[in-house]
This record gives structure tokens, sequence and C-alpha cells, in this order.
């Protein structure tokens, strides 16, 4: 009588399973990891994840615009990918003082961050 949890291994000597041993079934990692993660989400609905504010978007869209450069030639200058400046003067962007930094030294300019005090 086959027990639940259990699958049975038939070698190739034993072709009509007399004698069979049972093993233990396997589960696979992936459905173990999602019974552990269940209801883990909610708690992260409270994060809030600093975004690069309009004052620090329309200082970078300007000062590039005034330096006659492309988002992709800014990006170059900088070390970056064009989309990273690309979000950045969309507002949509994480803060990143470290990209901000490197987009000052590369226009030339101070940009206004506007970051809110704690």
């Amino acid at each position: 009588m086959r027990q639940p949890g259990t699958k049975y291994n038939f070698s190739s000597s034993n072709n009509f399973g007399v004698n069979a041993e049972p093993e233990r079934e396997v589960y696979n990692q992936a459905s173990m990891i999602a019974d552990y993660d269940f209801g883990v989400d909610e708690e992260r609905k409270d994060v809030k994840i600093e975004t690069v504010s309009h004052a620090c978007s329309t200082s970078v869209s300007l000062a590039r615009s005034k330096a006659n450069m492309s988002q992709s030639q800014l990006a170059a200058k900088c070390n970056e990918k064009p989309i990273a400046i690309v979000e950045i003067e969309n507002g949509t962007a994480r803060y990143n003082g470290d990209l901000i930094n490197r987009i000052e030294r590369a226009l030339g300019v101070k940009i206004n961050r506007n970051r809110r005090k704690k």
C-alpha cells in the first residue's frame, strides 16, 4: 500500500514493482521558499524610499540643456547608463548622492538637491 508523501523507485531489474522500496518525496526548493516567504511582503508596505526631488530633477535637466548635452552624452561622462539620467530628470529615480555629485562635476554646476530635513 502506498503511503502519502512517498514515491516508489522501480529499478530496471525489477520492472513490475515487486519489493519496490519507498523513497521520501523531495519537494522543490522554490515551493519551500514560497511557504517560508508567505506574508513577508505585508511588513514592507510602510517603508518609504527617497526619490529625487522635483527641484533636483529640473536643475539637472536645465543644467544639461545649458551645456548643450544629450542625456546619453551626460550619462557617458558620468559613467552611467542613459536610463539613470532619464529617471533623474523624470523624478522617478531613487536619490543617489554619488550620482548627483558626478553630474555636478560633469556639468560644472551646483545642483539644487532640495532634500527634506530630518
